[in-house]
């Protein structure tokens, strides 16, 4: 699908595809399909000590908008402590690694 071809999507409050994922639970609000590849939209939510394995996305970008808690994350050498409120980017080709994960 091209940008030309990308419809208008709603996905609403309780809406998209649930998977259990490193221990933490992933919902795709709107996936990549449906966008014509331009974006996806995961919701993740994570018990303290979960998260992903380190890893590189090779065609993606990554984005983490943290509502609730904290965690340290990874981002290529350097390493962030990302609060409530916090968004976190790691482009394209550079290693991410989200835990451990710490309480609020």
């Amino acid at each position: 699908m091209s940008t030309a071809q990308q419809q208008q999507e709603f996905t609403g409050p309780d809406g998209g595809s649930r998977y259990w994922v490193a221990g933490g639970l992933d919902t795709i609000r709107l996936s990549g399909d449906k966008t014509g590849g331009a974006l996806g939209v995961t919701e993740t939510q994570e018990p303290r000590g979960a998260g992903p394995p380190l890893h590189v996305h090779s065609r993606e970008d990554e984005t983490d908008d943290v509502v609730e808690g904290s965690f340290r994350v990874l981002i290529g050498d350097e390493t962030i402590a990302a609060t409530s409120g916090s968004v976190v980017f790691a482009p394209r080709g550079v290693s991410i690694l989200g835990p451990p994960r710490t309480e609020s």
